[in-house]
């Protein structure tokens, strides 16, 4: 018989209510999405912008990031099973300690090849310590799944919106790169608190018996990650090439805030729901696009647009990893949360892809480009509604 869960758990009134209290362990995500965030999008355009190298050079930075974390955190699935909590401790304090001095040689000057290099660690390292972190607390089986999925959300998109202000005013100079050398060294405090991986359930568990429902949900989880990360690789084209702006970097930046923070609001809110928000966001992602597309070019018509799709996006943060969470706890299967935790690096790729196409079907023309923007992201928002939908469907949950 098929698990009765609709993507989601079904929560007692008792398992439900606002996340007031973040306890010190959630630093760990909020700290982890800052640096990831700063990673992303802030520390290799200002290193290659400065020194005046080609997007050959970013593209190629941005996806030997990706493919390194991607490689690092399913070999970490392969040995570390089951990890002892003194192997949780060493792991996560030579993570740290390898992250903070990557950050600090990075930020200082150093030759491009060793920067990419230096980048591709530090970033591995970082999704590899989260994936550590987040399979020790899942298990532990001491943290209700529905508020540690809320918690982990408001504490990764936190790090979200303040790491583009710290990045913008802070400076990228060695000081920098002393902060967050410390930052990240100090957060191996924290992780003191983590307790062992154990041995999953493996094939006893009812996810482990549902391939179907786990692809289909994995197919909605890299759909959803790839939406976000082209549209944000992507805002600045859009907003230049379509509702020229006076100052489209500018629009676009308060496009993306305006989307992070209402991303934090929705996972707040999930605090209170009880019903899994899935299909109603893949649905809601499906609608912004769609509008996005076929409405007219006014950029305060954008801006609500991006509101809504920043609800969607926190309502998925929380009910994705609600998900994942339920699979390896009560499943043993880890691969949800691994790719969940790694999203963003399976996303980068698809999304540089599909952004090179783009630009090849419109043979370089940035309207053309920003024109076939529109139709991906649509199509993406539509994989994302219907493999949540199909999801659903097969795990036995009303539409």
């Amino acid at each position: 018989m098929r698990a009765r869960y609709p993507l989601g758990l079904p929560l007692s009134a008792a398992a439900v209510g606002p996340p007031v209290k973040l306890a010190p362990r959630y630093v760990l995500y909020f700290v982890l999405s800052f640096v990831a965030t700063g990673l992303q999008s802030m520390i290799p355009q200002a290193y290659f912008e400065a020194r005046s190298f080609g997007s050959g050079w970013l593209g190629g930075c941005l996806l030997s990031g990706a493919l390194a974390a991607i490689i690092l955190v399913r070999v970490l699935h392969w040995l570390g099973r089951t990890m002892s909590q003194r192997q949780v401790h060493r792991a996560t304090a030579l993570g740290w300690l390898i992250m903070g001095t990557t950050l600090l040689m990075e930020l200082t000057p150093v030759p491009a090849a060793v920067f990419v290099g230096l980048y591709a660690i530090c970033r591995s390292v970082g999704y590899g310590l989260l994936d550590i972190i987040d399979r020790s607390l899942v298990s532990s089986g001491r943290h209700d799944p529905h508020q540690h999925a809320v918690k982990a959300a408001l504490a990764q998109i936190a790090g979200i919106v303040v790491a583009p202000v710290w990045f913008a005013y802070a400076g990228r100079s060695f000081v920098e790169g002393v902060v967050l050398a410390v930052i990240c060294v100090g957060s191996w405090g924290f992780s003191r608190a983590l307790g062992p991986v154990p041995h999953s359930p493996g094939e006893r568990g009812p996810s482990a018996r549902e391939p179907g429902g786990s692809a289909l949900f994995l197919l909605y989880v890299i759909a959803v990650a790839t939406l976000a990360s082209l549209f944000a690789a992507g805002a600045v084209l859009i907003v230049r090439a379509l509702y020229r702006p006076p100052e489209p970097v500018t629009h676009a930046g308060w496009l993306l805030a305006a989307m992070n923070v209402s991303a934090a609001m929705a996972a707040y809110l999930m605090g209170y729901l009880t019903r899994d928000m899935s299909v109603y966001a893949g649905a809601g992602f499906f609608l912004c696009t769609l509008w996005l597309w076929l409405g007219d070019e006014r950029y305060g018509l954008l801006l609500a647009i991006g509101v809504g799709a920043g609800l969607c996006y926190g309502a998925f943060e929380v009910g994705a990893r609600r998900e994942a969470t339920r699979r390896q706890r009560d499943g043993g299967d880890s691969r949800p949360l691994e790719v969940f935790n790694n999203a963003v690096n399976y996303a980068t790729l698809a999304a540089s892809l599909l952004l090179l196409g783009a630009s090849w079907v419109a043979r370089g023309s940035p309207v053309g480009t920003a024109q076939e923007l529109r139709v991906i992201l649509v199509a993406l928002a539509g994989v994302a509604a219907l493999s949540a939908l199909a999801a659903r469907v097969w795990q036995g949950g009303e539409p």
